[in-house]
């Protein structure tokens, strides 16, 4: 506000011809003024579009980032999951060893002879019983 009065009491404190002096002077100079006044105003622009990739190439970064992380843990599943089915291989391996072999040495006994002989009978014979114990 002051400068504005100071300005003001500059101009009507002049004659007519320092005026047309100081506004002949000041047009090439007010359009110097403007052209700096417009390209620092594309340049701010320029700095907020600039700023805005910035930030979206951020987001992009922890983005990928997070990406990676995911990846990682991915891949970290698949190989526990590979490690686990090998084990299992192994294992499923050797209990098919174990009952090859005791089918190898096993030989009928007793009792399998029993049942397949005398299994029809012994099964009428069970039932026999159950019904007679059933009516008493």
């Amino acid at each position: 506000m002051l400068s504005l009065s100071c300005f003001t009491t500059l101009a009507l404190s002049q004659s007519a011809e320092e005026k047309s002096d100081y506004l002949e002077y000041s047009i090439p100079d007010s359009q110097e003024v403007a052209k700096c006044l417009q390209d620092r105003i594309l340049l701010r622009q320029l700095n907020e579009v600039n700023k805005g990739k910035i930030a979206n190439l951020e987001k992009e970064n922890e983005l990928l980032k997070k990406e990676l992380e995911l990846k990682d843990r991915v891949i970290e599943i698949d190989q526990k999951e590979i490690a686990s089915k090998d084990r299992a291989l192994v294992a499923m391996a050797e209990v098919a060893d174990r009952a090859i072999k005791l089918a190898e040495t096993s030989k009928p006994g007793f009792m399998d002879k029993l049942v397949k002989e005398y299994g029809p009978i012994i099964i009428i014979a069970i039932i026999i019983v159950k019904v007679i114990l059933s009516v008493f």
